[in-house]
């Protein structure tokens, strides 16, 4: 089974591959990059302290 870490990182590159596909659509700076990374680590953290 993934960490959560290992499953933000997946995310948080689907994410900017997404974003980056569209070409009106400024490149994600590393501080986002940050950003979204950790956004998704806590989301799913607390994703798996509801199931218990």
């Amino acid at each position: 089974m993934k960490s959560n870490k290992e499953l933000a990182v997946e995310l948080t590159i689907a994410f900017i591959n997404s974003w980056n596909s569209k070409s009106s659509n400024t490149p994600v700076s590393s501080n986002d990059t940050v950003n979204i990374l950790n956004n998704f680590e806590a989301t799913l953290s607390k994703m798996d302290t509801s199931k218990e």
